[in-house]
């Protein structure tokens, strides 16, 4: 999953656009989670996933990415 995640985000980052970045992103978490539902709802994996997530410099420029998005919106 760590995996998948860092490829997606990868392609998503590369994306101009912060409208069309967080409609992907936003997709993109959909379908992510009902795929791998029952994993996350594991507390165990959750955990793991959450820990390795907490890790990645990707996921962190994301995040920002979307604070930054948000705090300009009206």
């Amino acid at each position: 999953m760590v995996h998948e995640l860092e490829d997606s985000l990868t392609t998503l980052m590369t994306i101009a656009d912060d409208r069309e970045f967080l409609r992907t992103y936003i997709a993109f978490n959909v379908r992510f989670a009902l795929r791998h539902k029952l994993a996350l709802s594991d507390t165990a994996t959750s955990r793991e996933l959450h820990d390795e997530l907490s890790k990645m410099a990707l996921v962190q420029a994301a995040q920002r990415r979307i604070d930054a998005i948000q705090a300009a919106r009206p």
